[in-house]
């Protein structure tokens, strides 16, 4: 059984139920993040008020994702997709990251409150958008983003050690692009890489071609805009908070009619090509997201979902 973007009402949201039973309804939003490779490495414990947030370590990519940061980011977009919710619903919620030293899956815990006020980087459309949200796979168009929608996505970006930077720069994406060839030449040159791969397609979790889920240099070259989402440090929360970063921007793009593909590959090697941070110029800055973004057709496709059933944790 598969959760569809289509089957959550939200007019059925218990607003007279109990705060366990809104977590519940709330995690309906959580799963439909953005993940990487669709893997959606995530799982959830409800104790009452309080929802605590785990990476899924069966899911973890151990090729791709040597050091486990796309599965970290991933969690962190499904714990903004709560928060986003949370605040729809009039609900208040305090949350701490890594809040468990002995274990590096519980990634968050989240204390919903009776009421609450949305904060100023939650605008009321992302909550819209989380539904709605695709991927743009094809080729952009060459028209320019416009400055107040670069704003914007900039403004999505107010925790402390994390800095979203965009470029249009053409001599900058052009050597992304020739990373983006190189890297994908030297991972389908990797038998472990092939056979990780080719077990997602078994499992239908990357649809009938792995092609239709990565980015490749051609379609990188076409978009107008190459974002990367940078950290101060690299523990677990910087990596999180990242994800959160990321879901805003994902959601912001589609509420403005936008297209976003992650460009994910680039930091996939292990180990890495250390040339990106070179080619943009960001010193000791951590790149932990790139992505590239612009005007392009954008076809909806479900990607099979875990319902909230799955990813939740028996207490």
């Amino acid at each position: 059984m598969t959760h569809s973007h289509q089957m959550i009402d939200e007019t059925r949201f218990p607003a007279s139920g109990t705060m366990e039973e809104k977590a519940r309804f709330l995690l309906q939003y959580a799963v439909l993040a953005p993940s990487s490779q669709n893997t959606q490495p995530w799982r959830f414990a409800v104790r009452g008020p309080t929802i605590e947030v785990y990476a899924d370590p069966e899911r973890w990519l151990p090729v791709a994702d040597a050091s486990r940061r796309e599965m970290q980011i991933s969690v962190g977009c499904a714990l903004e997709n709560l928060l986003i919710a949370a605040e729809h619903f009039n609900l208040g919620h305090r949350f701490e990251l890594a809040p468990d030293r002995g274990d590096d899956n519980h990634l968050a815990s989240v204390h919903l409150e009776p009421e609450g006020e949305p904060a100023p980087f939650r605008p009321a459309d992302l909550f819209d958008a989380i539904v709605r949200r695709s991927t743009t796979r094809d080729a952009y168009e060459a028209r320019p983003v416009p400055e107040e929608a670069l704003a914007r996505l900039r403004a999505c970006a107010p925790e402390e050690g994390i800095r979203l930077l965009l470029t249009g720069d053409p001599e900058a994406k052009a050597w992304v692009e020739q990373l983006i060839a190189a890297t994908d030449e030297r991972q389908k040159a990797d038998p472990r890489w092939q056979e990780e791969v080719e077990a997602l397609v078994a499992g239908g979790d990357l649809g009938d071609r792995v092609s239709a889920f990565r980015c490749d240099a051609d379609s990188f070259a076409s978009a107008p805009i190459f974002g990367v989402i940078l950290s101060l440090d690299d523990d677990l929360a910087s990596r999180v908070r990242t994800g959160q970063v990321f879901e805003r921007i994902y959601l912001t793009t589609t509420a403005l009619g936008l297209g976003l593909q992650p460009v994910s590959q680039l930091l996939q090697l292990d180990p890495p090509m250390n040339v990106l941070g070179d080619i943009l110029g960001i010193g000791a800055a951590i790149p932990q997201q790139p992505f590239r973004l612009g005007f392009g057709a954008t076809h909806p496709r479900s990607t099979p979902r875990r319902p909230v059933e799955e990813v939740l944790i028996a207490r």
